[in-house]
C-alpha cells in the first residue's frame, strides 16, 4: 500500500502556483487556454516550450514529471 501511495504521489498533476519544474528537465504540462497537455521543457526564461507550444506561465496551471521509461533489452 505504501508503494502504490508513492507512485500516485509522483504522478500526481502539480499546479505552477505550488511549485515549477527544474529548468530543462523533460516534463508535461497543462496549458489552459488550449485545453491540452504537451511534452516539453521549463526553460530558464520562464517559458514552456514544446513542439509546436511556447508559452509564459499565464497559460499554463499544471505540470508532472514524465512517467520512467520502459526497459529496453
Amino acid at each position: 500500500q505504501s508503494r502504490i501511495a508513492e507512485l500516485e504521489t509522483e504522478r500526481k498533476w502539480i499546479p505552477v502556483s505550488e511549485r515549477l519544474p527544474i529548468v530543462g528537465k523533460s516534463i508535461m504540462f497543462y496549458d489552459s487556454s488550449s485545453e491540452e497537455i504537451y511534452r516539453g521543457v521549463y526553460t530558464a526564461s520562464h517559458r514552456w516550450l514544446a513542439n509546436y507550444f511556447s508559452g509564459k506561465c499565464e497559460t499554463v496551471t499544471h505540470w508532472m514529471p514524465l512517467p520512467t521509461p520502459p526497459e529496453v533489452k
